[in-house]
């Protein structure tokens, strides 16, 4: 690569990426390797029927490196190499946006008619005069692009959008400080796939996959993942996986107790014994006045069941009961002679103490 860009730099005729197109006539390669290929095949009509939806570089080449690495497309050898970026907003990215998507338009356009019925029928009273045969697919599918999700987003209620990363480290980051009840997990993420992800959280928040590969769904779905939205989907769909985090709220009256497994039986704990609670990887461990109980369940899952009347979550790994709080400040909660650390992004829960 540092060869051509000299090489580029000493010519001023030409760019380099002219260069680069006149050695290699992507429209061309692309149709001979996708004729070779069927997942590459099937894999590259995916992403034609997506490219007008996508706004930039970085959209782009996160869409071809999701549309075009997937297990079943056999990826010749040069686009492997243009495809390897790690960052869609990358040089590298950008470079493969610019090289390959045009060229993607172009091979489209061999296979498109017309984007209404004028320019259709032109083009089929003009194949009609060459006496060529042709069907016709008609292609409606909804592409749901990170602009059209943030809209989706903000048409429900009862969700407020926290943030958007583009990789599992600055999500990670971002949920070791804040409270944050769902999220939507992209499977081609930089450096791990987004299953990978899930499965290093010890408290993960309910999760709905949204993806353009079916073929992880039954991962997914063993993960105890909400919903599993193949990608394109309507805001019909989004809001019907959506809708399940609601209908998993109890909504009969409430309690005074809950029953956790322990040691192969059910053991029945009072609302009012409870102190806290501490994450411990799979575990949470359930403090009273005279026990302690460890039961293999995820803090997310006990906060479901606990009333919000008298437990808050002040960390990503400890729930207290509200009316045990003795003392508190900004960093800490004394609890029963116990001080359980505060969460930078659960200060405003003192609030409510």
């Amino acid at each position: 690569i540092a060869k051509e860009i000299l090489k580029a730099t000493q010519d001023k005729k030409r760019s380099f990426l002219g260069q680069l197109q006149d050695q290699m006539r992507w429209d061309d390669k692309l149709m001979d390797w996708a004729m070779a290929s069927p997942g590459l095949r099937v894999q590259l009509f995916r992403f034609i029927d997506c490219l007008p939806a996508l706004r930039s570089k970085p959209e782009i080449a996160r869409h071809l490196q999701e549309y075009l690495t997937a297990e079943e497309v056999e990826l010749p050898e040069a686009l492997k190499k243009l495809l390897s970026f790690t960052n869609a907003d990358s040089i590298p990215g950008k470079l493969a946006a610019t090289t390959v998507a045009p060229a993607v338009e172009t091979l489209a356009h061999k296979y498109i008619s017309g984007e209404n019925i004028t320019q259709v029928v032109r083009t089929l009273e003009r194949l009609r005069k060459d006496k060529m045969g042709f069907t016709v697919d008609l292609l409606g599918e909804a592409v749901i692009t990170e602009t059209e999700a943030q809209v989706y987003i903000s048409k429900v209620p009862f969700l407020e959008l926290q943030g958007s990363f583009e990789d599992a480290i600055e999500a990670l980051d971002h949920l070791r400080d804040h409270p944050v009840d769902l999220m939507f997990l992209d499977i081609h993420l930089p450096e791990m796939k987004g299953v990978t992800f899930l499965k290093t959280l010890t408290d993960p928040p309910a999760v709905i996959i949204t993806t353009a590969y079916h073929e992880y769904a039954l991962e997914g779905y063993e993960l105890n993942v909400l919903d599993y939205l193949l990608k394109p989907f309507e805001f019909e769909r989004f809001l019907t996986a959506v809708n399940k985090m609601q209908s998993e709220k109890p909504t009969s009256e409430i309690k005074d107790y809950l029953f956790v497994n322990i040691q192969l039986k059910k053991v029945k704990i009072h609302f009012s014994e409870i102190l806290y609670i501490e994450s411990q990887k799979e575990y949470v461990k359930i403090v009273t006045h005279d026990n302690s109980y460890l039961t293999k369940m995820s803090t997310h899952e006990i906060e479901g069941l606990l009333p919000d009347s008298l437990f808050n979550r002040i960390h990503r790994s400890f729930i207290i009961a509200i009316h045990k709080v003795r003392s508190f400040n900004s960093e800490m909660v004394e609890i029963n002679g116990n001080n359980i650390p505060v969460g930078r992004g659960y200060k405003q829960v003192l609030e409510k103490l």
